[in-house]
């Protein structure tokens, strides 16, 4: 499977990664991703967060700039659980509330899992004990200049 990102020139960017898009495929059930060749993160900012899961030539197709990796995440799971249940979810539409319930409840559990997983991790600028201590001495320093 192909996962790959349009280039982006000026901020916001992605919502995920390459690793991540990888990390919830592989979270997801084998019959989620049936069918599925190609894994695009688009640059557009029409329409996010959304996900499209074209069955015909096996393109989902995520568009993700500036949104919430909640969001981004909630709407793959969505999209990849409504196409296995074969649902309809083309452009523009809506599912009904009883559909949206369904897959809300059959998503949340990963949703859970998955968010932690691939948050990034913060840096600490702080002390760290695998860090060596280097201690700097301004004396000579300007003794040498």
């Amino acid at each position: 499977m192909k996962i790959h990102a349009d280039k982006i020139e000026a901020p916001p960017q992605h919502a995920l990664t390459i690793r991540s898009v990888k990390r919830i495929l592989a979270a997801v059930p084998p019959v989620w991703r049936e069918g599925l060749i190609e894994v695009r993160l688009c640059n557009s900012l029409e329409h996010a967060p959304w996900a499209f899961f074209h069955r015909y030539d096996g393109t989902l197709t995520i568009h993700s700039r500036g949104c919430s990796l909640e969001a981004t995440v909630t709407t793959i799971l969505s999209e990849l659980a409504a196409v296995s249940l074969g649902l309809t979810t083309r452009q523009r539409h809506q599912l009904s509330e009883a559909e949206a319930h369904r897959i809300h409840h059959l998503i949340e559990p990963l949703v859970e899992e998955l968010l932690p997983a691939i948050t990034p991790a913060k840096q600490s600028l702080g002390y760290h004990p695998s860090r060596a201590f280097h201690p700097v001495s301004l004396t000579e320093d300007r003794a040498s200049n």
